[in-house]
């Protein structure tokens, strides 16, 4: 009989612990539905966990509430212990677990499960399941999210995580939604620890503060063969590539050489080496008798870069962006102590310039350059080699030698949707309050003023594209406004 004691106390003990961790998993916390008005925002706690007890886990389901399906919108931040994440944990590691970063919906197009820096998207819905059939194929995954946050969770205090809500009002004031203000719904919250490791690394909890420093002195070397062209920055080649596309679909590299000659058009290169940069002049001469288009890539492996720097954004789901308003891609080197980076000079390079950061290399291109018969075509750009892990050397760097480091007098705005409402009085008033000197008022779409007036025009304006009588005397107005 004792034997059977013991043996029961021990299949019950069994059953409490499969219980406490419910398949594997150990609930930490967990909560009902939660609702998040605009600029609200909701935390919830959980206690320490020791680093080998498993995957730490976060798990919800999340939708703005509307009445029928109506698209998306990149409305909430989460934050863990004060960092603000996104799908994304590095570049090769993923934090979303439970689904592809983009998924197939049957009427728009891809959603996506963040907007690249620090919004998640979310899909206008009346519950948690009303999407499941729109994607391809169907899923109920479209509306929840798991994530692995092991490498952010404190081991010895307690842990916090943040959702703030920015559901705009937009379109429930275009379509007269009355039953319901915008908000961010928030449902089958959980916490947990899974039986399973991670594949994160966690996270250095040491306080970042800002430094006043000179900049580091850059010692650098270029390296050029036929095969490539490298910069040696503290005992570390870094290869720098050069693809050329032609006309027949294929693809050419350069290497480190001065000359490059295809069937369609022929290249010559200038190397300017400065103090603190590798300048570069590629030349293209067309061959042919008519108009001939060429992509552009400069690259370098990404291999030993964490973080990318892609226009100035380092997230891990930053892959690619377009323009010239910061038409650069920079890698940090942690574990030797320095930067490259590729920056765009001449204009039609920085206007039609797209940074990148995928298929294993960060880089900027063009995938317009056009050539003309007989007429040679100049890319400008720069390799700068950073003595430091600071992406502000780089930025610091380039604002010295683009002779940009002068006072802009006043501040700027720029405002969406509000020109119908602008006067002179709300012009001196910004000034005196907010020293504001100059703004912008550019009007997306006219339904999206409150006044029905304006919902009869189906034009819009954007800056000073003016579009129709009315806009062009109500600019005209706002132009003339003297707030000095």
């Amino acid at each position: 009989m004792t034997f059977c004691s013991r043996w029961i106390v021990t299949i019950l003990a069994a059953m409490c612990a499969v219980c406490a961790f419910s398949g594997s998993r150990m609930i930490l916390a967990e909560s009902d539905v939660v609702r998040l008005g605009k600029r609200q925002s909701h935390t919830w706690t959980f206690p320490g966990v020791a680093p080998d007890n498993g995957r730490v886990v976060l798990e919800f389901r999340h939708r703005i509430d509307y009445p029928h399906p109506a698209g998306w919108c990149p409305c909430w931040q989460l934050e863990v212990n004060g960092r603000t994440i996104t799908a994304a944990a590095t570049r090769r590691e993923p934090r979303l677990l439970n689904k592809p970063y983009k998924m197939r919906h049957k009427h728009f197009g891809s959603f996506v499960a963040d907007n690249h820096s620090d919004k998640w998207y979310s899909l206008y819905l009346p519950d948690f399941t009303a999407a499941d059939r729109e994607f391809v194929p169907p899923t109920a995954e479209a509306t929840r999210i798991v994530l692995d946050i092991s490498d952010l969770v404190r081991t010895d205090s307690t842990n916090e995580v943040r959702i703030r809500s920015h559901v705009p009002k937009t379109l429930y004031l275009v379509n007269g939604i009355k039953d319901r203000k915008p908000a961010l719904v928030v449902g089958e919250f959980r916490i947990a620890v899974e039986d399973v490791p991670t594949r994160l690394k966690r996270v250095d909890g040491k306080e970042v503060r800002a430094t006043v420093a000179p900049p580091p002195e850059t010692h650098f070397e270029l390296e050029r063969s036929n095969a490539a062209l490298k910069v040696s920055v503290r005992d570390t080649s870094v290869v720098v590539r050069s693809l050329f596309s032609i006309p027949d679909g294929g693809v050419v590299e350069m290497g480190g050489k001065d000359t490059l000659d295809t069937l369609f058009y022929s290249l010559k290169r200038k190397v300017v080496v400065r103090n603190d940069r590798i300048d570069v002049f590629d030349t293209f001469l067309s061959k042919t008798n008519e108009l001939i288009g060429v992509k552009v890539r400069y690259e370098i492996p990404q291999k030993g870069f964490d973080p990318v720097y892609v226009a100035g954004d380092p997230s891990p789901s930053a892959e690619e962006f377009e323009g010239g308003r910061n038409p650069s891609v920079l890698g940090v080197c942690g574990e030797k102590g320095f930067s490259v980076a590729l920056l765009a000079q001449d204009d039609v390079f920085r206007v039609q310039n797209v940074q990148y950061c995928k298929a294993g290399a960060f880089g900027i291109r063009t995938d317009g350059l056009a050539l003309k018969p007989g007429e040679p075509r100049t890319i400008e750009w720069s390799i700068y080699p950073v003595a430091s892990c600071d992406y502000y050397d780089f930025v610091n760097a380039v604002r010295r030698d683009w002779d940009v480091n002068f006072p802009i007098d006043g501040v700027f705005t720029f405002s969406l949707n509000n020109y119908a409402s602008y006067n002179k009085e709300r012009a001196i008033r910004n000034k005196q309050y907010e020293s504001i000197r100059m703004q912008t008022m550019p009007v997306h779409y006219w339904v999206h003023i409150r006044d029905p007036k304006y919902w009869k025009y189906k034009d819009s304006v954007w800056g000073m594209g003016l579009n129709s009588p009315l806009v062009r005397v109500r600019m005209s107005a706002t132009e003339s406004v003297e707030i000095d």
